[in-house]
């Protein structure tokens, strides 16, 4: 049992190191998607006014919590993901610690079982099937969402067991209203906490104040709220309810069974999982209102707000088709759940003829888990590289279509971020700064003889007019320059630029490994231009 506890906790303690280093690998400074408008243009409006700004909606989503992060990543980090990357891997780990606190409380666990349930959860908890939770700085509010519903319901074990310790039960209440103020099915964490009350049979009066407390959130959150409903056409509980029940069904099924799904791509598989977590935690809540004596309570409770969850997000998404519930980001909940049943059932469980079935279920969900683990060490160096030439693009007021779609996907052209981006050049904040992490301010004026290997291939007219880009390789400061400049002849600095492209020629040529070479660069119009490097000493003109 020793070996296999030790080897259980490793090997959680691996795909927990993995996770980072992929996160790591795949860091970027340059806002994407929804960090436009909600990291971006919120924090401009929040130094303006900061209460409406924190109080107001994301989609349906108020991310009061999230927001405690990302503003102080765009006031002191220099708004380039430094602390929102840090704390998607911060987060993740406390959810983590949240749920092993919670399956290992008052459950009779030997020691080498709990460090077994340890690695488990870590193994679930950070797996790289969830991974656009993890390489993009705007999802900490999908761990901050879970974990804190986990505490408020860990919160209420520890008050029953204090009998009924007010401190416990105001650290339970506390936690329920963050997770709701995390993201919007965080307000559904209110009736399982009440369930998990009467399971515990608390007073009268404490079910007087949690359910007080939970109309109070619930309508300050609705109340001059339009879009807290959903977003989406068609994305409203009446008409999923009344034209498509079966696929939201279907839809709150595959959700629950995800974690099948991104390693084996078996639509089918993924259903029969989400109904074997579904048929788990209902004989789970069947057996808990028969029997007062279940033990890890608060795992059966995730679990049933996991579940309830994803019939709530079917019925915002399900009108964007059946095949968007495997999207990464919603796999995260699909993990929670069965990381919460089968440990609810390993505990529970005193048939010993039932033990294989919970215990091949974790087989099943840790072979998952390693079999999509490796990816993380893959990165994805050609969507990073386009993300970074796009912000080169933005900084240069170079609006082409093609650059502003690959940071941002809604609208024909995403056009939507161009106001954005101009009002966050004047106040100079984020990629738009001078000097921003990944970019270059170079001087008014380059006049540097020292020359490094590399070529300028290639020059195009941009769709913004007076604009060209020019694309190349160098390998100055043997393949560690990052930044680029253009010159006319006379030195005058009209462009800059970004290294990273993919160029396997240029590698080739210099003898290097090294295959991210590539450059482009943005300049103005101007005839007979020079590129030079930056390297850690100054500039090098490319030759």
């Amino acid at each position: 049992m020793k070996v296999l506890s030790r080897g259980l906790f490793l090997l959680g303690l691996a795909v927990a190191l993995v996770t980072t280093a992929g996160v790591v690998l795949n860091y970027s400074p340059v806002p994407y998607w929804d960090q436009w408008i909600g990291n971006v243009d919120w924090y401009m409006k929040a130094n303006q006014s900061w209460w409406p700004a924190f109080w107001s909606l994301h989609n349906e989503h108020r991310l009061l919590f999230s927001r405690l992060i990302f503003y102080p990543d765009m006031r002191w980090f220099g708004g380039v993901n430094v602390l929102s990357f840090i704390s998607n891997v911060v987060m993740c780990g406390l959810m983590a610690l949240s749920l092993w606190r919670a399956a290992i409380f008052r459950s009779g666990m030997t020691a080498e079982a709990k460090l077994a349930t340890a690695g488990i959860i870590l193994a679930f908890c950070f797996s790289w099937m969830q991974r656009d939770n993890f390489t993009w700085a705007f999802q900490n509010q999908w761990f901050a969402v879970g974990m804190f519903a986990i505490l408020a319901f860990h919160a209420l074990a520890l008050s029953a067991a204090g009998g009924y310790s007010k401190r416990w039960f105001a650290a339970g209440i506390f936690a329920a209203l963050t997770s709701a103020f995390s993201m919007a099915n965080g307000s559904l964490a209110w009736p399982v906490f009440i369930l998990l009350m009467a399971y515990y049979r608390f007073p009268l009066r404490y079910f007087a104040v949690a359910i007080v407390v939970a109309l109070m959130e619930v309508f300050f959150y609705f109340h001059h709220a339009d879009g807290a409903m959903g977003t989406l056409q068609h994305g409203t509980p009446g008409w999923v309810l009344r034209h498509d029940p079966v696929g939201l069904v279907r839809y709150a099924v595959a959700y629950l069974g995800s974690p099948i799904y991104h390693p084996f791509h078996r639509f089918k598989l993924a259903t029969l999982a989400g109904l074997l977590v579904v048929v788990g935690t209902a004989t789970g809540f069947v057996c808990a209102c028969k029997n007062r004596d279940m033990k890890v309570m608060p795992l059966l409770a995730t679990a049933i707000f996991m579940c309830i969850t994803a019939l709530a997000t079917g019925i915002g998404r399900l009108t964007l088709g059946l095949e968007s519930v495997f999207e990464p980001r919603y796999a995260t909940n699909g993990l929670l759940a069965w990381a919460s049943i089968l440990l609810f059932w390993a505990v529970n469980l005193k048939r010993e003829t039932m033990r294989p079935l919970v215990y091949g279920g974790i087989g099943v969900g840790l072979l998952s888990v390693l079999v999509v683990q490796p990816a993380a060490f893959t990165g994805n160096p050609d969507v990073l590289y386009g993300r970074l030439v796009a912000g080169q693009a933005m900084r240069d007021d170079i609006f082409d279509r093609q650059y502003m779609q690959a940071l941002w996907f809604a609208g024909p052209n995403g056009d939507a971020i161009k106001p954005i981006v101009l009002q966050a050049q004047k106040e100079s904040i984020s990629i738009l700064r001078p000097n921003a992490t990944g970019y270059d301010t170079p001087p008014d004026h380059i006049d540097s003889t020292k020359t490094c290997p590399g070529a300028y291939d290639s020059t195009k007219p941009t769709e913004t007019p007076g604009w060209q880009r020019a694309e190349g390789w160098t390998y100055a400061d043997h393949g560690r320059a990052r930044t680029v400049a253009i010159t006319d002849a006379s030195g005058k600095t009209v462009g800059s630029g970004v290294v990273g492209g993919y160029r396997p020629d240029a590698a080739a040529a210099v003898g290097t490994r090294n295959k991210r070479l590539g450059w482009v660069a943005f300049y103005r119009d101007t005839p007979n231009i020079h590129v030079f490097a930056k390297t850690g000493t100054g500039y090098c003109m490319i030759r």
